[in-house]
């Protein structure tokens, strides 16, 4: 059975690989990740697909240089059957910072085994969307 830690790690591996697929088997079927572009996905398929985008545009704002993620836990709570982390995250391309901030996931025990419930991410850069509507301000 997977830890907390064990899903953190993984999901680092699988965003510096750029293949997002075994993330959705750390969500519930029910869970939700709710974006820094204030969209929110829901169950493991809509969950990966809408990592694979964000994974991508990521890799086309580096340039196509490939990236490394660091995902670090800063604190957890765990009451019985449910664990509530927040952490930082720092996605880099060529020493250059490409995306970072920080996260809070909810997860539960789901048939004895750690699901995502919830997943909230914040970024300290603009989203793609953001960087469209300035640009389109400013023409």
């Amino acid at each position: 059975m997977a830890t907390l830690d064990d899903i953190r790690l993984r999901w680092q591996e699988a965003l510096t690989r750029g293949d997002m697929t075994p993330i959705g088997a750390f969500f519930a079927e029910d869970g939700r990740y709710y974006a820094a572009s204030g969209e929110v996905d829901t169950g493991p398929e809509a969950v990966v697909s809408g990592r694979q985008q964000e994974h991508d545009n990521m890799v086309k704002a580096a340039g196509g240089a490939p990236i490394e993620a660091r995902i670090e836990k800063l604190e957890r709570h765990e009451l019985g059957d449910t664990a509530v982390e927040v952490g930082t995250y720092e996605v880099t391309a060529g020493g250059a910072t490409v995306n970072e901030g920080s996260y809070i996931a909810i997860a539960g025990k789901v048939g004895g085994e750690w699901k995502v419930r919830h997943h909230m991410v914040t970024s300290k850069l603009p989203t793609p969307a953001q960087l469209e509507a300035q640009m389109a301000a400013l023409a």
